[in-house]
């Protein structure tokens, strides 16, 4: 029973950070067409802010990939 009541809760974590990576894959994928806009360059600060979103959702992403295969163990 309790083992049952584990496998329920990390199916549900697996999912919840299925969900979580699948909004960060999204978000970078419009941060990066963002980014190849030449028009983005016009404004630098706001580039410069760009990027540094950019860097931190990838850190994000990859911190959500290592929770989910540790879940997935």
């Amino acid at each position: 029973r309790e083992a049952a009541e584990e496998v329920r809760r990390r199916r549900a974590r697996q999912r919840a950070l299925e969900a979580d990576i699948l909004r960060a894959e999204k978000q970078l994928g419009e941060i990066d067409a963002r980014l190849a806009d030449p028009h983005t360059y016009d404004d630098r600060a706001g580039a410069a802010d760009l990027a540094g979103e950019r860097e931190r959702t990838e850190r994000r992403l990859e911190k959500l990939y290592l929770a989910w295969d540790e879940t997935a163990e």
